[in-house]
């Protein structure tokens, strides 16, 4: 079997998928991104295998590392990467889509000394299919949250701007404050996980319920370490 090289968290909520890429984080060989967003905000899954011509490649990779640098609301900023996107692609030319992200993800992790990369963005769940197919030598974690908590943290996720994370724009604290909704993110959090749990017959895919890695962490931390196949750390 081929030895790990990505590691994909997904889920129906933030909260959950986040806390655990900042405990994977912790170990030498996983560097941890932040929530990319290559699929479904950037592409669809029907376009994901496109081929790009050079200067549409160049400035995909240059959107993905504005989004590292600088968080995804502020992604526009990507003309700065320019000269750094043409140097990761040399001479690639006729790319996929993915082998762009791909080529993104190994090589922002081989510069943090690392060789795993570990991406988090929680709407993957819709995308594992995909992912799996995309990614032959990735693990996925399927991050399970009460969904009451879920609802609770989706209410006040508004508040965000004003509680420390002040890139975010007006606008988004507009849209999440307006967007939320008991019975649509009730339906959301039910297809997020019905999605996840559908693919869980895959071995490479596994599901950790929040509130166990809650109230139990360093077993369950060390069962996700014995699934990634890496040594456990109690730093984690």
């Amino acid at each position: 079997m081929n030895s790990i090289e990505q590691i994909f968290i997904v889920g129906s909520g933030r909260s959950g998928t986040t806390m655990l890429s900042r405990i994977l984080n912790i170990h030498n060989k996983i560097f941890t991104f932040h929530e990319m967003h290559f699929l479904g905000l950037m592409y669809s899954s029907n376009n994901l295998n496109t081929l790009l011509k050079k200067k549409d490649s160049v400035n995909l990779l240059s959107e993905l590392l504005a989004i590292q640098e600088n968080g995804i609301f502020l992604k526009k900023r990507k003309s700065q990467f320019k000269n750094k996107s043409e140097k990761y692609l040399g001479n690639f030319d006729n790319l996929k889509a993915v082998e762009v992200y791909k080529i993104f993800l190994e090589t922002v992790t081989k510069e943090k000394g690392c060789t795993i990369a570990c991406e988090h963005t929680p709407r993957n769940v819709f995308y594992l299919p995909e992912l799996l197919l995309a990614f032959p030598n990735a693990k996925f974690i399927h991050m399970v949250r009460d969904s009451r908590d879920v609802l609770l943290s989706q209410k006040k996720k508004w508040k965000r701007r004003f509680l420390g994370l002040s890139k975010i724009p007006l606008f988004e604290v507009l849209r999440s404050y307006l967007n939320y909704h008991p019975i649509t993110s009730s339906k959301f959090w039910q297809s997020a996980v019905l999605h996840g749990h559908k693919m869980e017959v895959n071995d490479r895919v596994k599901s950790v319920k929040f509130e166990q890695l809650l109230h139990n962490p360093e077993k369950i931390i060390a069962e996700i370490c014995h699934f990634l196949g890496v040594e456990f750390d109690k730093k984690m």
